[in-house]
């Protein structure tokens, strides 16, 4: 729960089109062999010798001529590959939603990508409410004994913007893994409620400021704070516990809002 914006992702890379698979020339060979043996007496050892010159002939220019079209094909895939990746480069919205949709297929929390605007993508990410959070906190006795204790309204608190900005972090950071073109990510975190869908953390994040942000030292909830931008969130009380955002305002935030209604109601 601590340690989620941690994760290790890998840059999406320029995809080499593969060989496609050829035949053995020994299988090539052999049904050449059986096809100009045919009706040759096994005794008859010059015409066989002829037959044999024949078949590697035609062996050979078989290989040749399935290796000319695996490379035509492999050129092919080649070129539809590359005019991807330039699309991908370009952030075209056409190339990257499908890729990013692909990705998030097995994130822990729900993540949708929806829309591409330039350089920036946005998207929304579904948080766990807070009733995921374990009730109890580990504690010392007076004793010196390890104990559990019901958790304060803080520890709670706490845990949970741990807990949202883990998620929104990791999302942020496969978005940019995976959107070579991005130079910047827009998301909107939000949680599910009786009623709907409720938004409790806006923000904007930057490549080159997010790839500085000190991820192995510093807390998720920290590098939300300082490395973010535009930065919209809502806390109440001595615990800061998370309050939802109205977003009434904000119709370009509202649009990633309702992300998720429009999927449960596709």
């Amino acid at each position: 729960m601590l340690t989620v914006h941690r994760q290790e992702l890998a840059p999406l890379e320029r995809r080499a089109a593969p060989l496609p698979q050829l035949p053995s020339f020994a299988s090539l060979l052999a049904a050449a062999e059986e096809e100009q043996l045919r009706g040759i007496g096994f005794f008859a050892r010059a015409k066989r010798r002829d037959a044999k010159a024949v078949a590697r002939r035609n062996a050979e220019a078989t290989a040749q001529r399935l290796l000319a079209e695996a490379q035509q094909a492999q050129a092919a895939g080649q070129a539809r590959l590359d005019a991807t990746w330039a699309r991908l480069l370009e952030n075209d919205e056409d190339a990257v939603l499908p890729v990013l949709e692909a990705a998030f297929r097995d994130n822990e929390a729900p993540v949708a990508a929806v829309g591409a605007d330039g350089p920036v993508v946005s998207i929304a990410v579904l948080v766990p409410a807070e009733d995921v959070l374990p009730v109890r906190a580990p504690a010392v006795t007076a004793a010196g004994n390890v104990s559990l204790r019901v958790a304060t309204k803080g520890q709670s608190a706490e845990w949970y913007r741990q807990l949202v900005a883990g998620h929104v972090l990791v999302s942020v950071r496969e978005t940019l893994a995976t959107a070579p073109g991005a130079t910047a990510v827009t998301v909107v975190a939000v949680r599910r409620t009786a009623a709907g869908f409720e938004p409790v953390l806006a923000a904007r994040f930057d490549r080159e400021k997010l790839a500085c942000a000190p991820l192995a030292t510093k807390d998720a909830w920290a590098i939300v704070e300082q490395e973010s931008l535009e930065l919209r969130v809502r806390q109440k009380g001595a615990a800061k516990a998370l309050q939802p955002l109205d977003l009434t305002s904000e119709p370009e935030l509202q649009t990633l809002l309702h992300a998720f209604d429009v999927e449960e109601s596709g």
